[in-house]
């Protein structure tokens, strides 16, 4: 099975051959996977032309891209303040793809019959989380992933991630690939894929498509087959990309720190143990399972409070909230982090719109007036 970045290129390669007859459906069949990847790569421009019209998808889609607005509005350690304070869903495609769903369906299989056997065979309690907060909107709008919904057996759930613009389209032809881990926005908590809840943290990671001229004439070839006006109007003409996903969790790791120690399993001395083992590009063996099975994914949870001014009296309490900023960690979202690509598939992409609601709830002078969460150093 040939690297994914050496698929794609024979692919773009094939394709023109296959549309000038040079190319045969059974020349193609010779090599694994080639005659459904070419079908794929045919049949991508009418995937993404399937931009999403049906009242209920587009509410659910829009029900996702709500967030708190005090946070987009307040800057944190990855970016600045904005200045805008909403997230409005300008256009949408669903992304369909058979051989990306084949290949998902059976990750998915074989994660939820390791996960059970973690959880019966060998008895290991599900680490306690708060519920992903896209679950409520994903049972509420079935249309958006359909009657059977998420797995609960699996540990599915509905994440977002900013795709740098030029690897959207091979992204839409062979998923997402944890080989290019962190040559964006860096990688934290491992070299993995990162993944959202929140589109306000996505937010922080999204760029304008008028910044790159490329940028616009690939999606425009891409998403909208030509330039304006078949691309949304905005007020200041900037348009936001992210995906929504299906990812397949499976038993998790969960960490607060950058140095990625376990908040859940401890060894005979009573110390963290290392989620990570040797290289940060695999995590390693879920304990007491007898090395069988490796943890699927990684949550970063948030740190605790930083320091008030009620602390002032225990020092204690002080300290090691400062201490477990300085080493650190997300303190406004959580993150998501998968080492194996195919564990995700891309359900939607998303164009939206930053504006700012003069409405909106607390209003845009909370930069000036909270100074602690100005000051935030949330990741």
């Amino acid at each position: 099975d040939p690297h994914p970045d050496v698929r794609y290129a024979a692919v773009d390669a094939l394709e023109p051959l296959f549309r000038n007859g040079l190319l045969t459906e059974r020349h193609a069949s010779k090599f694994e996977n080639a005659a459904k990847m070419l079908e794929d790569s045919r049949n991508l421009t009418t995937r993404c032309e399937s931009i999403v019209n049906d009242e209920q998808t587009w509410k659910g889609l829009e029900r996702l891209l709500e967030t708190d607005s005090e946070r987009l509005v307040v800057g944190g350690r990855d970016r600045s303040g904005g200045e805008h304070n909403k997230l409005t869903l300008k256009a949408a495609w669903r992304v369909c793809s058979s051989f990306q769903s084949d290949k998902y369906e059976r990750v998915v299989d074989e994660v939820r019959n390791e996960l059970q056997n973690i959880l019966h065979k060998h008895k290991k309690p599900f680490p306690r989380s708060e519920p992903i907060r896209t679950h409520r909107t994903a049972r509420e709008y079935t249309s958006l992933l359909g009657k059977d919904g998420l797995s609960e057996t699996a540990n599915e759930a509905l994440l977002f991630h900013v795709p740098s613009y030029d690897g959207i389209k091979h992204i839409l032809f062979g998923g997402l690939n944890e080989r290019f881990a962190g040559s964006i926005h860096g990688a934290a908590f491992g070299d993995g894929i990162y993944f959202a809840e929140d589109a306000g943290k996505s937010d922080q990671y999204a760029q304008s498509d008028m910044l790159s001229p490329e940028a616009q004439q690939l999606l425009a070839k891409l998403l909208y087959k030509s330039p304006n006006p078949s691309r949304p109007a905005t007020a200041d003409g900037s348009l936001f990309y992210v995906l929504v996903c299906r990812v397949c969790l499976g038993f998790p790791a969960r960490t607060q720190y950058a140095e990625c120690n376990s908040m859940d399993e401890r060894d005979e001395c009573g110390r963290p143990i290392p989620i990570f083992t040797g290289t940060r590009r695999e995590l390693g063996r879920v304990p007491r399972t007898g090395g069988k099975h490796r943890y699927h994914s990684l949550y970063a949870e948030l740190l605790p409070p930083r320091p008030s001014a009620s602390d002032d009296d225990d020092p204690v309490a002080s300290t090691t909230k400062c201490e477990a900023v300085a080493q650190g960690g997300v303190t406004r979202y959580r993150e998501f982090m998968l080492t194996h690509g195919e564990q995700a598939k891309v359900e939607f992409l998303l164009a939206y719109e930053r504006e700012y609601d003069k409405d909106a709830k607390p209003p845009f002078s909370i930069r000036k007036s909270n100074s602690s969460l100005s000051e935030s150093t949330e990741h």
